[in-house]
């Protein structure tokens, strides 16, 4: 009885994460749809079908099955994030980044020589 409804709350994740495929606009928008809503959505499924068959065999199967989905869906979807942010850079769609690592998001040049109270030697 619990492993047939934690599979029927994993169908239900599966599908708003196709719900999601289909609305949302952009493709960011619609990876995290379905990388989130579908990891959850694989998990409760086998997680519910290793309670229903509950034998060692099966166990160590849906086991692999579960940690092969939960290394391969985020490595996947950062991959195709990072391909999309290249793709929009390199269109002109998105400013590059900065460079800096500093605090303030300003962007402005650095402060000047002796700016700061220091006394520090200018080559």
């Amino acid at each position: 009885m619990i492993g047939e409804a934690l599979v029927a709350a994993g169908a239900v994740l599966a599908a708003i994460a196709a719900l999601g495929a289909v609305r949302l606009d952009g493709v960011l928008a619609k990876m995290h749809a379905l990388t989130k809503a579908a990891t959850g959505g694989i998990t409760l499924a086998l997680v519910g079908t290793a309670i229903a068959l509950w034998s060692a065999s099966s166990l160590t199967t849906l086991a692999l099955a579960l940690a092969l989905q939960l290394f391969t869906f985020p490595v996947g979807a950062n991959l195709v994030a990072h391909a999309v942010y290249v793709r929009d850079l390199a269109r002109g769609l998105i400013d590059p980044p900065t460079g800096t690592d500093r605090d303030d998001a300003s962007g402005g040049d650095p402060p000047a020589p002796g700016a700061l109270g220091g006394s520090e030697a200018v080559d």
